[in-house]
């Protein structure tokens, strides 16, 4: 069966996620395919979901993220505090990060006082725009307070 079309373009991508133009046109009942390397897509902002904070102890946690950069470079951090309009920045194990999946990302925090619960979102920013993850909360384990009386004998 024939092709009839006037001409497509698709997008595909070589193994180091470089974007090539293929385009198809038809040519004397043949089809003729031209690669095009050189050409400009416009970026997207990047895509980030917050994750559920992990290794929760007294006075530190894990906050963790997944972060797609959808192929421009994006800075990743996140922000907590006691409520949910922050007031601290932490910047991620790794950043700035690049590329077309989805990358997980963690940042350790310290100093938190115990029994608290804490507000906290990923932010993820390229030259495209700034997405922010769900708020989401933990509560620090509460440290008993150990008190030692002398022994009289």
């Amino acid at each position: 069966m024939p092709f009839d079309f006037q001409s497509a373009k698709v997008l595909i991508f070589d193994k180091k996620s470089v974007p090539l133009l293929l385009n198809l046109e038809p040519r004397s009942n043949s089809i003729m395919l031209e690669f095009t390397k050189n050409f400009t897509t416009l970026a997207q902002p990047p895509a980030a979901v917050t994750l559920a904070a992990a290794i929760i102890m007294g006075n530190s946690a894990t906050l963790q993220s997944r972060v797609n950069a959808n192929n421009s470079t994006t800075e990743v951090s996140f922000e907590y505090g006691t409520t949910s309009g922050y007031g601290l920045t932490v910047t991620t194990s790794i950043s700035p990060i690049d590329g077309y999946t989805d990358i997980h990302v963690n940042a350790g925090i310290h100093d938190l006082i115990p029994g608290t619960t804490y507000h906290f979102r990923v932010k993820a920013g390229n030259s495209a725009g700034t997405t922010y993850g769900e708020d989401m909360t933990f509560t620090t384990l509460n440290i008993p307070m150990v008190s030692t009386a002398a022994v009289h004998q």
